[in-house]
């Protein structure tokens, strides 16, 4: 029985243990053998994703205050969808936000183009690039567009911010009183 994920093909025997397939495997066993540009891409990639995790943070907490605000959602209710959204997909809050509390339709497409081009780094990127990788191409490309995705996240943490502000001034909290409260949280 064999099963594919993520770019490698992997094959089970018994007992559970797993191996590659001979020939199938990107190794680098000697770092001095890797492609021009892949430790960037690396770091790239680790940027990328650290990103994709804030925003997932971001519209979680969006989500959260628009429920307290708008829905006037308890506190300790909020915390629990908090948790809930973290520990899930990207696309369960994306969701939610969508049937209960809706973003405006361009920070919506925003969304929901952040959450395809990150999808593909997670989802997508390593079965399409080993190919190319192993052989040393097509490196710089791709970290160009690993660096479009941590600028889609920069760019909607920023309007994500703007949202949340908006909505905790209709209840009259200003952002010095929450940067305040977190201050206080950290000590």
């Amino acid at each position: 029985m064999k099963h594919r994920t993520n770019g490698w093909r992997l094959q089970f025997f018994r007992g559970g243990k797993i191996a590659p397939q001979p020939g199938r495997s990107f190794y680098m066993k000697d770092r001095n053998t890797e492609p021009d540009g892949f430790s960037d891409l690396c770091r790239s990639i680790g940027l990328a994703v650290l990103m994709g995790q804030k925003v997932q943070y971001a519209l979680a907490s969006y989500y959260v205050v628009f429920m307290s605000v708008r829905k006037q959602i308890a506190m300790q209710e909020t915390d629990v969808m908090l948790d809930m959204f973290l520990s899930n997909p990207m696309g369960k809050v994306i969701g939610e936000i969508r049937k209960n509390a809706p973003l405006s339709q361009s920070l919506d497409a925003q969304v929901n183009e952040f959450q395809k081009k990150r999808n593909w780094l997670v989802h997508d990127f390593d079965e399409e690039s080993t190919p190319h990788i192993v052989r040393g191409q097509g490196i710089h490309e791709y970290i160009h567009n690993i660096q479009e995705i941590v600028a889609a996240a920069e760019a909607l943490l920023h309007a994500l911010d703007k949202v949340g502000v908006d909505l905790l001034r209709e209840i009259d909290i200003s952002p010095e009183h929450i940067r305040t409260l977190a201050d206080q949280k950290r000590k």
